[in-house]
C-alpha cells in the first residue's frame, strides 16, 4: 500500500527587525510553495501583532499589509484565536481549507519561552493505490436527467439552508443529497479488480460535469 498525503506545511520564524523587503520576499517565497493540489498550512511567529484577523484589517504599513494581503489573495484563514505572547497574537496558523481543522488548543510555554505553545490537529487526506475487489462505474450516458432536475426543483432549499447554517454542516448535507440522487437516477456497473489510482473519469461523475 502506498499513501500519498495531500498536505504541505511551512513552519517559520520571522524576526521583527528583518525589514520590509525581507517580509515581502518571505511572502513571495511561501506563495511559490503553495499548491492548488493540496492543503497548505503556514505556521510560525510572524511578529505582526496589529492585524485584526476577525475583521481582516491592519495598520497601513508595509509589514502588516504584506502578510494580510498574502493571506487574503492565497485564500488562507488564520485560526489562532487566543493570545500567544502578552496581549498579542504573534504565533499564527494559516490554512487554506479550514474544514480540515479538527482542534486547536493553547498550551504552556516550553522552557523559558515567553510564547504560548499552539497545539492543533488537522484531517489528513490521502490517495491510496490499494486494489479493491469491487468498484462502481456510473453510466452517465444512461442517467435520467429529467428526474434529477425534478428532484432538485422539489427540494425545499430555504429549509435546507436554515437547517445547515454554516459550511461545516452544509457540505456533508449537500453531499448526502447528491449521492442520494445519483443512487436513484444513475445506473452503474460493478467491476472487479479495479485499481483506485487508475484514471477513471466516470467512476463518480463524468469529466464534463465535475
Amino acid at each position: 500500500m502506498c499513501i500519498h498525503y495531500q498536505q504541505r506545511c511551512v513552519f517559520l520564524w520571522h524576526i521583527d527587525s528583518s525589514g520590509v523587503v525581507n517580509k515581502a520576499s518571505l511572502m513571495q517565497c511561501i506563495r511559490s510553495y503553495c499548491s492548488l493540489d493540496c492543503v497548505n498550512i503556514v505556521a510560525g511567529d510572524f511578529n505582526c501583532p496589529r492585524i485584526s484577523w476577525s475583521g481582516l484589517t491592519s495598520p497601513n504599513d508595509t509589514v502588516h499589509v504584506c502578510l494580510l494581503e498574502f493571506a487574503i489573495e492565497c485564500g488562507f484563514t488564520q485560526i489562532v484565536n487566543f493570545l500567544t505572547r502578552e496581549d498579542n497574537i504573534l504565533d499564527l496558523i494559516l490554512i487554506d481549507d479550514v474544514q480540515r481543522l479538527l482542534s486547536i488548543f493553547e498550551r504552556p510555554p516550553l522552557g523559558h519561552s515567553d510564547h504560548s505553545c499552539v497545539e492543533f490537529s488537522v484531517l489528513l487526506g490521502f490517495v491510496s493505490d490499494v486494489q479493491s475487489s469491487n468498484a462502481n462505474c456510473y453510466l452517465w450516458n444512461s442517467a435520467d436527467f429529467n428526474s434529477i432536475n425534478n428532484h432538485l426543483v422539489n427540494i425545499d432549499w430555504l429549509s435546507f439552508i436554515c437547517d445547515n447554517p454554516d459550511a461545516f454542516n452544509m457540505w456533508p448535507a449537500l453531499l448526502n443529497v447528491v449521492f442520494h440522487i445519483v443512487s436513484l437516477y444513475v445506473p452503474y456497473r460493478t467491476f472487479r479488480n479495479c485499481v483506485r489510482s487508475q484514471k477513471c473519469h466516470n467512476r463518480v461523475y463524468p469529466k464534463d460535469v465535475r
